[in-house]
């Protein structure tokens, strides 16, 4: 695992060798990782996954990256990502900030998002000059050529495959097709990765 810290140095440590837990931050979690000492108590080193939510949120987070890193169902993983930040080799710009801040989960949310409407625009400004001033993570060429794509790897999840109308993602405003649509898919991805699990660990977890 290939870690890029705040001062800018990069650690490579193997998956096994790290202790995983979650960190409380004020009324909310983050998940962290330990590099211990040889005597399993003495923390030398944490860095942060940079998720913040409750204790649920984390669960379902930590699963799906338990399960990149340690099961064999890739395929099934890279269906149930719906949406990846345009932020790959750039900053990332106003208006995929402000959807960020302003995105609801239904139309119920509707009264909500037009109370919050002059807080996420304020949060939006303040959000882009930190952005635009924050540097671009360069990883070191060895991080880069151990992991590069296969050029025939059947599984491609990026910002150009998202899908169209982000908008109406944002304002919980898509048609009901394409709702459905979605849903389905997550439903049969999820569905496929508890089979594999259930098989092989006989619906322990």
């Amino acid at each position: 695992m290939h870690v890029y810290q705040v001062n800018g140095e990069v650690i490579t440590v193997p998956w096994s060798d790290i202790f995983f837990t979650t960190s409380k931050q004020r009324i909310s979690y983050c998940i962290v990782g330990h590099l211990l000492a040889e005597d399993k108590e003495t923390v030398l080193n944490t860095f942060s996954f940079g998720y913040v939510g409750q204790r649920e949120e984390l669960a379902l987070y930590w699963e799906f990256i338990r399960c990149y890193m340690e099961e064999e169902c890739q395929e099934e993983l890279a269906e149930t990502v719906l949406f990846c930040p345009p932020v790959e080799k750039r900053k990332e710009g106003y208006i995929a900030g402000l959807q960020r801040l302003m995105q609801i989960d239904s139309r119920a949310s509707w009264v909500l998002l037009v109370l919050n409407l002059p807080f996420a625009l304020i949060e939006s400004v303040a959000r882009y000059i930190v952005m635009q001033t924050s540097k671009i993570p360069q990883w070191p060429q060895e991080v880069i050529d151990a992991c590069a794509v296969e050029p025939n790897d059947p599984i491609n999840v990026g910002a150009e495959n998202n899908e169209p109308h982000r908008w109406r993602t944002v304002l919980a405003n898509e048609t009901k097709e394409a709702y459905d649509e979605k849903n389905q898919r997550l439903k049969s991805a999820n569905q496929k990765i508890k089979e594999k699990l259930d098989a092989k660990y006989g619906g322990e977890i």
